[in-house]
């Protein structure tokens, strides 16, 4: 006979549903049993040993995912373990009473002492921060807010202030020298006017004394009054002209010095200051760090603290709640049959083991009465047809059958989606196709690329494409690139027509397609053309998106409606994070980038 006992326990379940386990199989639990029926147990069960016999005869089990803990006894007497049962979940719930409040107290009582001496020690630690604090002048736990930092922030800004005046000066100082040892006229502004009046002067001179030469010669020139005085004009001049000149840029070149001397003063004098602000600051700094170091130790007593106030305030407000609640779910109740032996079962057991040596020795005696094998058969060669009026071969191919040649051009279903997980082709793979095919079975690959299914390619016409390289299909519109826009001209010479057609009347079918892609990739000598399938180009084209990045739920924008487990399938390709949308990205697969 058996009870069924639930366990309310929202986490933790397994650790509670053990502990619950032990509190029902605890030796003073089973001993108060079995003094209260020691005689119904050595009447009805013959037992000499009353606690040994319930030892023997209880059983719990728990299932940690329902929290329910079977309990049962096993016997000969259905009536007594049915009575024993209910007693025994009395007791339990007795004692499990019981030891709920002594725990909670003893637990609640250590738990205040704890908090009371982490709070003595949080009360002291605070004193002794403050204390800290006053007698070294800290006003703040920010450091560039206390006088030290402050004061040095100051000097800092200040010293770089210093510097970009001591570097203006010293290169307006080195402009200068270069400028005159180039021979260029250096003067403040107020000579430089009295400068260009004289080199007016000496040119009017020049001038005059050029026309008395060449008018002149020069032995009368020697003695005559007004070309003597004319020369000695100009000589004059010239000299005044040379001594302002060096007096202007001795000027300039003092001043320049001079500048630059105060600016690199004032940035020692500020440097000084820097240094003995930083001896203060040094032993600011530390006494900051034990600040800061008296801030983690106090902060580590409030972490030791919070965890006792939280439970403690749990405690009171919930009471016995916080335990988890324990409730009879099913009253014990007498057995319908024997537990064991479990008479079906050990039929079931022989029966089964029969056929299995059955199959064995039928095994055996087949495997060694079989005939050596003849010949290994060779299987039949796959064919794949294809449109030879569409798509026709290369010159020089090998000509197809007849009967394949009528498969060809023979109206077929289209099959419904093919498989995602097809062979993924190469970059270089994909350029070959499209360097070796003509140009329609090079617009059938773009369009596979682009995302275009094999049905909506049976269905396509010149008039598809308008002229913003918009593809409008039946259920949604594609963006085709440049160069397939370029190629869709060229191929589509009627507007109202079918796009591709296997024979003129005859519809294009899954086959054609198929046979297309193989014979172009047996031409561009790609290693197993038999693989290069509609599904195998559209399945590049997806997983090149998705490692681009694409949300996976984009998909059938491209390729139209997809099963839910297709697109999941390319859930390993993506990137990690958010996926983009398909505006986000480039749409179009790199190879067709190249088509002319």
């Amino acid at each position: 006979t058996a009870g069924t006992v639930l366990v309310a326990a929202p986490t933790r379940s397994a650790q509670l549903l053990a502990t619950e386990q032990q509190r029902l199989l605890a030796a003073p639990l089973l001993d108060t049993l079995a003094d209260e029926f020691a005689t119904d147990l050595a009447d009805d069960e013959g037992a000499s040993d009353a606690y040994a016999a319930v030892q023997t005869m209880a059983q719990v089990k728990y299932d940690a995912t329902t929290s329910l803990l079977d309990v049962g006894l096993e016997g000969r007497t259905p009536a007594l373990l049915k009575r024993m049962v209910e007693r025994w979940l009395a007791l339990y719930e007795e004692s499990r009473t019981t030891s709920t409040a002594q725990t909670r107290d003893v637990d609640d009582r250590a738990a205040r002492e704890q908090l009371a001496a982490l709070e003595a020690k949080i009360t002291a630690r605070r004193a002794e921060i403050d204390a800290f604090r006053s007698a070294h002048g800290i006003v703040s736990e920010e450091r560039t807010e206390n006088t030290h930092a402050a004061k040095l922030q100051g000097l800092n800004a200040s010293i770089n202030k210093a510097e970009d005046g001591e570097m203006q000066a010293a290169a307006r100082l080195d402009a200068l020298r270069a400028a005159i040892a180039a021979g260029k006229p250096v003067a403040e502004a107020h000579n430089l006017a009295a400068i260009e009046r004289l080199q007016t002067k000496v040119e009017t001179l020049r001038d005059t004394v050029r026309a008395q030469r060449d008018q002149f010669t020069e032995k009368y020139a020697q003695i005559a009054p007004e070309i003597v005085a004319a020369r000695k004009d100009l000589e004059q001049a010239e000299q005044d002209l040379a001594t302002m000149r060096e007096r202007a840029q001795s000027e300039v070149v003092t001043k320049a010095e001079q500048d630059y001397a105060t600016a690199r003063d004032a940035k020692r004098a500020l440097q000084q200051q820097q240094a003995a602000l930083q001896g203060e600051l040094t032993g600011f700094s530390r006494r900051f760090e034990e600040l800061g170091a008296l801030r983690t130790r106090l902060a580590e007593l409030e972490a030791q603290a919070a965890p006792l106030r939280e439970r403690l305030v749990k405690s009171e407000v919930a009471g016995g709640d916080l335990a988890p609640r324990v409730s009879v779910l099913a009253a014990p109740a007498l057995p319908l049959r024997p537990v064991r032996p479990p008479y079906a079962r050990d039929a079931a057991v022989g029966v089964g083991a029969a056929l299995v040596a059955a199959l064995a020795v039928t095994w055996l005696v087949e495997f060694l009465l079989r005939a050596a094998p003849t010949g290994t058969p060779v299987p039949s060669p796959q064919i794949y047809s294809l449109n030879t009026q569409l798509f026709p071969p290369p010159a020089g191919g090998l000509a197809l059958p007849a009967a394949v040649a009528a498969e060809a051009t023979a109206p077929a279903a289209l099959p419904g989606p093919a498989p995602v997980r097809a062979r993924e082709l190469a970059p270089d793979e994909v350029v070959a196709l499209l360097a070796t095919a003509d140009d329609r079975a090079r617009l059938v690959v773009a369009l596979l690329l682009s995302g275009v299914d094999a049905v909506e390619m049976t269905r396509l016409r010149g008039s598809a494409l308008d002229g913003a390289g918009m593809l409008e299909l039946e259920a949604r519109t594609l963006r085709l690139a440049p160069g397939v826009c370029r190629l869709w001209q060229r191929v589509a010479t009627d507007a109202d027509s079918p796009l591709f057609v296997a024979a003129p009347g005859t519809a294009l079918t899954h086959a054609d397609l198929e046979g297309t892609l193989v014979y172009v990739a047996h031409d561009a000598g790609l290693a197993h053309p038999d693989q290069i399938t509609i599904a195998a180009l559209r399945h590049t084209l997806f997983a090149s998106l998705v490692r681009q990045g694409l949300k996976l739920g984009d998909l059938p924008r491209v390729g139209g409606a997809l099963a839910p487990a297709v697109i999941a399938s390319y859930a390993p390709l993506a990137l990690p994070g958010a996926g983009r949308t398909l505006d986000q990205i480039d749409p179009w697969y790199p190879a067709l980038a190249s088509l002319a």
